[in-house]
């Protein structure tokens, strides 16, 4: 139970100070709209770090007594949760305006390929390269 305590503490300053740097990076912009655009990016780094930190046993009592193997694995940590939860959040808005970019303005469902597929394989597409 203590370690869940120290895991949702540590996850908690982690997102915190995350949001923090964000704020910082974008001139303290404190709009409705800036904060729901910062969602993704701190869902997933909750996910990241609630995956990361308990791998490579990251905690706050590791803060007190460190040598030099534990402020590398500190480190690693950092390092994979901010690569993940940019990737990750990079992947989700590229998805999400997928459909923008896309002339019907929607994706394909699986209704509609049965009659691509015919028209495809009929004489008619000849001409379709």
């Amino acid at each position: 139970m203590r370690a869940l305590r120290l895991l949702a503490i540590d996850l908690a300053a982690f997102l915190l100070a995350g949001y923090l740097a964000l704020l910082i990076r974008d001139n303290f912009d404190f709009s409705y709209n800036h904060f729901e655009s910062m969602g993704p990016y701190i869902g997933f780094s909750f996910v990241a770090g609630l995956l990361f930190f308990p791998i490579l046993g990251i905690n706050r009592s590791l803060w007190r007594y460190s040598t030099f193997g534990d402020f590398l694995r500190i480190g690693a940590a950092s390092l994979l949760v901010v690569l993940a939860a940019t990737t990750l959040t990079f992947a989700f808005n590229r998805l999400e305006g997928l459909a923008r970019a896309i002339p019907l303005g929607r994706l394909g469902r699986p209704d509609d390929y049965p009659g691509m597929i015919a028209f495809l394989l009929s004489d008619e597409a000849g001409f379709v390269t």
